[in-house]
């Protein structure tokens, strides 16, 4: 879950002071790390500002034209994705930097909650889309969600991860703890702190953890794989009946595996991607840790 709050990496480092050298603990990651990780922030920085923002211009765009339910909701996604590029990846760029926190208690907490509202957001409305997919798809006849439904939906979205992630607002605090046993015989490292996670108890953790892990993605990923399945399931039903002689039914059958492939893989991509995250979020506080 802390995909960008976090401690900075351990590593031994040597410096002259007084003409006699020292070694202590230095939480700057090694150079080539450090520039690595770097490069993959700002790429996804820029990939996931520009990208986004332009996704949104065009959906606005076509909104104009034609109400489209599926529209509404892709855009919420890319505005979850763009709250996490400005509220977020600048802060831990710097933070990785200076090797130590300096916004505030303030941000240190908003950041982080933040970013778990995003995360939130954005699965919750790949269940939405999974939902309209299902109606407009299996039950063709009956319920049919509108533009209003996808507002109230996006709605609901919002405020049941605002109130989610609170636990994230309550938990982050800054602190010196991690500069404390440092070996270094100067006050380099004074008034410097750090941005963490604290708990209570590691039971209390482990609770929210694994509860967090249970709405984050277990029990979305098992609601999109059933709609998806049946979906699915229901477009094989329709292939068997077309007459497969005719053009425009050759058409409606291309389509239809079109379809297919991009169910698959979105449920495969959402696995596959959340997995790592959330699966880690019993054991660590963060990517790196001192």
């Amino acid at each position: 879950m802390e995909l960008f709050l976090s401690q900075p990496v351990s590593n031994k480092t040597n410096v002259k002071c007084n003409n006699s050298t020292f070694f202590f603990e230095s939480c700057q990651p090694p150079s080539l790390a450090l520039h690595l990780l770097l490069i993959a922030y700002t790429m996804v920085l820029i990939v996931g500002l520009f990208g986004n923002l332009s996704l949104i211009i065009i959906i606005f765009k076509k909104q104009r034209e034609t109400q489209n339910v599926t529209n509404i909701l892709i855009a919420n996604l890319s505005f979850s994705d763009i709250l996490v590029c400005v509220m977020c990846i600048p802060f831990t760029v710097i933070y990785t930097l200076m090797d130590h926190w300096i916004f505030g208690d303030t941000m240190c907490k908003l950041t982080s909650y933040v970013q778990s509202v995003s995360i939130s957001v954005s699965i919750f409305s790949l269940v939405l889309i999974a939902v309209e997919r299902y109606q407009l798809i299996v039950n063709p006849r009956g319920w049919k969600p509108s533009v209003s439904h996808a507002y109230w939906g996006i709605t609901l979205a919002w405020l049941f991860s605002l109130l989610l992630s609170i636990p994230f607002f309550l938990s982050y605090h800054l602190t010196d703890e991690p500069f404390r046993n440092l070996s270094l015989p100067t006050d380099i490292y004074a008034h410097r702190v750090a941005c963490v996670e604290s708990w209570p108890s590691k039971m209390n953790q482990l609770l929210f953890t694994t509860s967090m892990f249970m709405l984050q993605y277990c029990i979305p990923l098992g609601f999109i794989l059933i709609c998806y399945l049946k979906i699915i399931i229901c477009l094989r039903r329709r292939n068997g009946k077309v007459d497969r002689k005719k053009k425009e039914n050759e058409t409606w059958l291309s389509e239809n595996k079109r379809i297919n492939r991009m169910l698959i893989s979105i449920v495969v991509t959402f696995g596959a991607c959340w997995l790592p995250l959330t699966s880690s979020m019993s054991s660590l506080t963060g990517i790196m840790k001192c």
